[in-house]
């Protein structure tokens, strides 16, 4: 399977990872120091503590790195053993998002997530333990002269796909009626994957056949309309990544209404 690195309108070659690139927002504003206290890396999945089984042929691993001064290498261990690793651009005041493929064999394993920093030193670990439950043989009675025959019983298993959920429409209010020509369409997003940024499409009608305004919205989560008719709409949004889009969300009407209208 082919992976890449994104940021700043370049595509890097990986090995194993998935790491996307971001800086803007509240993590620009705190990684404007050289403060090694700063640094962070952290896992978000799979949980401290989850279990899976054998079954799960593949766990998706997500975490992020943020160094100040720039990281130009993360590295992904299992049980202290290196798993895999690829290089980062080194440029400060970047947040990555990491996305690695782990195929898990049964038994107690322990993730660990390093970042290196421009200057050599490596930040962190990141640290989850996780169980993989596998079927187990039992050994035939050698007491007894009845042959005994071995059982196996499947490990209950833990769904793991990090994918994108609908986003859920906040403001206005469905069937909402406002005087105003431009509104504020807000949402919440608490998928498990990252959304770098949102697709919004307003419509005239409720099957979305005529659009009267849309925009893709980055680091927000709200898009001020352009100045509309009075009339009844119809608006939705879905979140995105640089290769995949997400799900709409179920479509909210509101109506403007302006006198002399």
């Amino acid at each position: 399977m082919g992976n890449q690195f994104y940021g700043s309108g370049r595509v890097f070659a990986a090995l194993g990872l998935t790491i996307i690139l971001l800086a803007s927002g509240a993590y620009a504003a705190a990684l404007e120091t050289d403060d090694p206290s700063t640094s962070a890396v952290w896992i978000d999945r799979p949980l401290d503590g989850s279990n899976y089984g054998v079954d799960d042929q593949v766990v998706h691993v997500v975490g992020h790195v943020a160094v100040p001064t720039g990281a130009d290498m993360v590295r992904l261990d299992i049980d202290d053993e290196p798993y895999g690793e690829a290089t980062l651009p080194g440029e400060s005041g970047q947040l990555a998002t990491v996305e690695f493929n782990w195929e898990p064999s049964a038994g107690i394993h322990v993730l660990s997530l390093w970042a290196r920093d421009i200057g050599g030193d490596w930040r962190g670990p990141a640290r989850v333990t996780v169980t993989v439950e596998g079927a187990v043989d039992v050994p035939p009675d050698t007491t007894s002269t009845t042959t005994s025959t071995s059982t196996t019983t499947p490990a209950p298993t833990t769904t793991d796909a990090c994918l994108f959920d609908p986003p859920i429409p906040l403001t206005p209010a469905d069937g909402s009626v406002t005087p105003l020509v431009a509104n504020t369409l807000s949402w919440s997003y608490n998928g498990c994957r990252l959304a770098l940024e949102f697709q919004v499409e307003v419509s005239t009608t409720p099957a979305f056949s005529e659009i009267a305004a849309s925009s893709t919205v980055a680091g927000a989560n709200e898009w001020l309309t352009p100045g509309l008719a009075c009339n009844n709409y119809w608006w939705r949004v879905r979140p995105k990544t640089h290769d995949a889009t997400g799900p709409w969300s179920a479509p909210q009407s509101f109506t403007i209404s302006v006198r002399g209208c």
